[in-house]
């Protein structure tokens, strides 16, 4: 065999592999391309925000919203009031422990 017949021949193969390939995949992969299409489209719909279906709803958790509001103030007046009790700093003052400032050059 002819070295110089090689590459014509590595040619006309690569082009039969490349043709033959593009005949029998493309029809694949345009269906698995129209099935990701559409799973994409029912996600984009399953996840469109709902509208309530009655006002009376929202009004409940407004109410349960002020209640856990009210409930959370009431517990930090409660902690404040303890800290003041055991001679803690108001709670604006706090500073996590050990990073309290020191003079330089002390330890």
């Amino acid at each position: 065999m002819n070295p110089g017949d090689i590459a014509p021949m590595v040619v006309g193969v690569t082009l039969i592999v490349v043709t033959g390939g593009v005949v029998l995949l493309r029809p694949l992969v345009r269906r698995l391309g129209d099935l990701m299409d559409l799973m994409i489209a029912d996600r984009r719909r399953d996840r469109q925000p709902q509208p309530l279906a009655d006002p009376a709803g929202s009004e409940r958790i407004v109410n349960l919203m002020e209640s856990l509001d009210d409930r959370l103030r009431r517990l930090e007046d409660r902690q404040d009031f303890t800290d003041a009790l055991l001679g803690g700093q108001p709670r604006d003052a706090r500073t996590l422990p050990g990073t309290q400032s020191r003079p330089p050059g002390t330890k």
